[in-house]
């Protein structure tokens, strides 16, 4: 079958490894992108110069690519601009429409209700696409697909999920060439696991380990370090990259595969990466290995340091002693770290100004400033009182993103946020010095006034962050992909 997937604002894994499942089975795969420039959901939202920029015909290329079945990878944000597509693609052609991805699988009810879409895949997905296509293939729908729903004579249809699958060498490598016209391919970004240990009140594995609660105990799981050197090694050749990005939630969290992981990237790749982990998963060894290897850049959420909140509100464990062991072992052994901050969760003045002095002490290369963001279905709506409308717009995708402002509602709350942010997005810029004397001044009250400022791009100059001008080399590539499309429809006319 002719497979369409509909993606919106960035490099998507779940498509590719998707996409190459269905390949390696017989279908046909193809994108259709929207940029979504300056308006991306991810980093950047400037609506006036989004409008300018929005792309009009997507229903009507989605169609011309003669599809069997379209497909849409939904996560929250992107839900009503998913929703608004199919409903165009159904007024163009009655094209049978499936919606996966987080944001599905959170609400399948709700989303199975919705008249453009005909199917939804809860979960994970490699195995129920296969399974539903060869039984549309075939003409003969098949109601029990394990992960599938349906609608049958005005009835809706829910399959539970299947066990998860443990084996992920045995999936084929992602179809990369999917995103190849769409995306700079210098940052290269790959998983080498699927799941996480932890289940923070308000991210999708807090949603996901309640689905497959009967897999608990094998929810966390990696493909072997061959595998992945594998697929790194034909990649490189093919797309001559100069950045890996390690998307895993915690890179550093088996210490036996990284010792036989790193030496093999070490000795195969040997570019410069990227990884993403957690306070209690970082020490001395790992920090060295990471350094020797190449890591330029190591992720760790802090999101607090009110412990409290953090057990509370957040259901997170490491201590603030837990924390600065791991910012001393990357500090002695040199590793650039970045540190999420998440704001919303009722932090006092007092709260965030020990923040502060804290990061300021221990100096990490960036803080990522994030607002809480309600999700569906995640134990952060009863553990901060959400409201109903707030729950109702979680639901529907209709928050603001967890860049632009997320679920925070009380404006003294918003000012004083900002007021932090302020200083945090910034602090590689100012000296400590400085900084002592925004909190014993309380000039800091008046930053909420100054208009934002770009901060990210402002550190990214001063640490050498390759990964935002990857995100540069994305607006360029895709800016100069829509002069060429808007010359052609000229010259047509």
């Amino acid at each position: 079958m002719r497979v369409t997937f509909v993606y919106m604002g960035a490099e998507n894994l779940g498509i590719e490894s998707l996409s190459g499942v269905l390949e390696k089975n017989g279908h046909k795969t193809t994108l259709v992108f929207d940029p979504a420039l300056f308006d991306d959901k991810y980093y950047l939202e400037i609506k006036s110069l989004a409008k300018m920029f929005k792309y009009k015909t997507i229903a009507e290329d989605i169609v011309n690519t003669n599809p069997d079945i379209v497909l849409f990878s939904v996560f929250s944000d992107c839900n009503q601009w998913a929703l608004d597509i199919a409903r165009k693609i159904k007024n163009i052609k009655n094209i049978p429409v499936i919606f996966g991805g987080i944001h599905p699988t959170s609400v399948p009810q709700k989303t199975i209700e919705e008249d453009c879409v005909d199917y939804v895949v809860v979960g994970e997905s490699d195995d129920a696409i296969v399974e539903l296509l060869s039984s549309l293939e075939k003409k003969e729908p098949d109601d029990c697909i394990p992960n599938v729903w349906s609608k049958k004579d005005g009835e809706i249809i829910s399959n539970p999920v299947r066990p998860l699958r443990q084996d992920l060498d045995s999936l084929p490598y992602p179809n990369k060439d999917l995103f190849a016209d769409h995306v700079p391919f210098k940052h290269y970004m790959i998983a080498t696991a699927r799941g996480c240990l932890f289940s923070c009140s308000f991210c999708c594995h807090n949603l996901l380990r309640k689905i497959y609660v009967k897999d608990a105990s094998r929810y966390v799981r990696r493909r072997s370090p061959e595998h992945v050197i594998g697929e790194l090694k034909l990649a490189k050749q093919k797309y001559k990259f100069k950045y890996v990005s390690f998307e895993d939630d915690i890179f550093t969290y088996d210490k036996k595969w990284l010792r036989e992981f790193v030496p093999l990237y070490k000795k195969e790749i040997g570019v410069p990466y990227r990884a993403i982990s957690h306070p209690l998963h970082v020490d001395e060894e790992i920090a060295q290995m990471l350094k020797w290897s190449g890591c330029y850049k190591l992720e760790m959420g802090i999101q607090t340091f009110n412990q409290e909140v953090k057990r509370k509100m957040m259901s997170r464990t490491e201590t603030t002693d837990d924390i600065i062991r791991a910012l001393k072992a990357c500090s002695k052994h040199k590793l650039n770290f970045f540190v999420d901050h998440m704001f919303g969760f009722g932090e006092t003045d007092q709260d965030l100004q020990y923040a502060l002095s804290l990061y300021n002490q221990y100096r990490p290369t960036r803080i990522t400033c994030y607002w809480l963001q309600y999700f569906p279905e995640t134990s952060v709506l009863d553990k901060t009182n959400a409201t109903e409308e707030q729950r109702k717009e979680a639901v529907e995708g209709k928050e603001n993103t967890y860049i632009t402002g997320g679920s925070v509602k009380d404006k003294k709350a918003v000012r004083s946020i900002k007021n932090f942010q302020f200083i945090m997005k910034g602090l590689q810029l100012y000296p400590k010095w400085m900084v002592k004397f925004f909190i014993k001044s309380r000039i800091y009250k008046t930053f909420h006034l100054i208009p934002p400022l770009p901060f990210e791009f402002l550190v990214a100059l001063k640490t050498r962050d390759y990964r935002i001008f990857n995100y540069i080399g994305y607006y360029t590539f895709n800016f100069k992909k829509l002069i060429k499309k808007k010359l052609r429809l000229n010259n047509k006319n």
